[in-house]
């Protein structure tokens, strides 16, 4: 019996951190990443592979691989699309642009 109630009371302070606390968001940084500054005040990390045949999209909840598209400067897995100008950034997923005008903070 002294057994049960022992396992039942660990097992009410493992419900109540359950429901208490919520998801917490891991940080995705990575050091070999570039944190581009982008439209509405959103931050896109991108990893771009030696010899720029393909792009790593790093998000807080993902991240995944984007291939060059030959003759081109955008990089895509066919539903999202990344388009470099210059030094200007975008990711589109679908149709709809996800990231905007995005660009390496300027070092002051």
């Amino acid at each position: 019996m002294g057994l049960v109630a022992l396992l039942a009371t660990g097992a009410c302070s493992t419900i109540g951190n359950l429901w208490g606390v919520g998801p917490k968001e891991l940080p995705r940084g990575r050091d070999d990443a570039v944190a581009m500054s982008c439209d509405a005040g959103k931050t896109l990390l991108v990893r771009m592979e030696p010899g720029g045949k393909s792009a790593w999209i790093i998000l807080p909840d993902r991240e995944f691989r984007l291939d060059l598209v030959p003759g081109d400067t955008r990089y895509s897995n066919g539903k999202t699309t990344l388009i470099v100008k210059g030094d200007q950034m975008s990711l589109d997923e679908g149709a709809a642009p996800a990231f905007a005008n995005c660009r390496k903070p300027q070092v002051k």
